[in-house]
């Protein structure tokens, strides 16, 4: 048995892993080629993993009113992880977050008022590494406008989307 090393961007030759190419013309070729006497062969490929690229997934800026809770929604065009979440240090002082969600999981351990700040863009050590969001999934956050006046949600997640 002949085993070919292929890269990770060569094509994949079949559908199985050691998918045998006895009796046809590949096969035949290949035999040819690697000297063989007319015996089965078997071609080990490498699976191709996808891509993933860390990218940002945005939430909508939304102006709360004083005291005011609300939830805004984020829907991922692509598989995406969490992995981090940042709040804008410039109004995180305004905010609690009081939930995040993908899809239906929490990403709190227990129910409570978080204050934003905790997950400011000037945080070090502050992942939130959590679950993965498919298209048609929704993430969604919910805050508490604390300060004395309108202010606005400015948030995003960062982490691998699967491109």
């Amino acid at each position: 048995m002949y085993d070919l090393a292929l890269g990770d961007d060569d094509v994949l030759l079949g559908d199985d892993f050691g998918e045998d190419l006895e009796g046809d013309d590949f096969g035949d070729d290949l035999d040819a080629i690697l000297g063989g006497g007319g015996k089965k062969r078997k071609i080990r490929t490498k699976r191709i993993q996808p891509l993933k690229q860390e990218q940002v997934m945005p939430f909508p800026r939304t102006v709360v009113a004083t005291t005011v809770t609300t939830t805004v929604t984020a829907f991922p065009q692509r598989p995406f992880q969490t992995e981090r979440f940042i709040f804008a240090s410039s109004v995180a002082a305004s905010f609690t977050v009081d939930e995040l969600k993908v899809g239906q999981e929490s990403m709190l351990v227990q129910t409570g008022q978080i204050p934003a700040e905790l997950f400011s863009q000037l945080g070090v050590g502050v992942r939130l590494r959590g679950y993965i969001a498919r298209p048609g999934v929704t993430i969604t956050l919910t805050c508490t406008n604390i300060s004395g006046g309108n202010a606005t949600i400015s948030a995003a997640i960062i982490g691998p989307a699967l491109v």
